[in-house]
C-alpha cells in the first residue's frame, strides 16, 4: 500500500513545534540561552516535516505491506528495501497507528506514525485489522 503525505501529521507537527518554541521563548532564561535552544526545535521541525510530512528525504517510507505473522517490507524514497517483524510497541487507533518494525539483523525498532489520510481508506483499515491480529 503506497504512503502519501498527512496534512494531519503536518498539523500535528507544527503545533507541537510551535508549543515547544513558545516554551522556549517565554522561559525566563536569558535571550542568547533562548535562542541557542530554539535551534534543535526548528532542526527537529525541519526535519520531522522533510522525512514524515512531505516525504522528500531518501529514508522516507513510500510503499508498506504487513504480511502475515507481522511480517513487513517497507520501500523508502530511495528504493532501498527494510523487511522485519512488527515490534510489540505498535499502537493502533482508528484514529492512527504506530507503527514499530524491528528490521532483520538489528537490535532497535524503527517508528512512524500514519494516519488514516496517509493511505487509502480501506488500506488504512486493512492496516490496522492487520496489525491487531500480527
Amino acid at each position: 500500500m503506497a504512503i502519501h503525505p498527512s496534512p494531519r501529521l503536518l498539523v500535528l507537527l507544527l503545533s507541537s513545534h510551535l508549543i515547544a518554541a513558545l516554551a522556549v521563548c517565554v522561559s525566563a532564561m536569558p535571550p542568547l540561552v533562548r535562542l541557542v535552544l530554539l535551534l534543535p526545535v526548528l532542526v527537529s521541525l525541519a526535519f520531522h516535516l522533510a522525512r514524515d510530512a512531505f516525504l522528500m528525504l531518501p529514508a522516507s517510507w513510500c510503499s508498506l505491506s504487513v504480511g502475515e505473522g507481522g511480517a513487513a517490507t517497507i520501500i523508502a524514497r530511495d528504493g532501498s528495501v527494510l523487511t522485519g517483524q512488527v515490534a510489540g510497541g505498535s499502537v493502533v487507533t482508528p484514529w492512527f497507528v504506530v507503527l514499530r518494525i524491528r528490521p532483520e539483523g538489528k537490535r532497535r525498532s524503527v517508528a512512524r506514525v500514519l494516519f488514516p489520510d496517509a493511505l487509502e481508506r480501506d488500506a488504512f483499515r486493512e492496516l490496522c485489522v492487520r496489525l491487531r491480529y500480527a
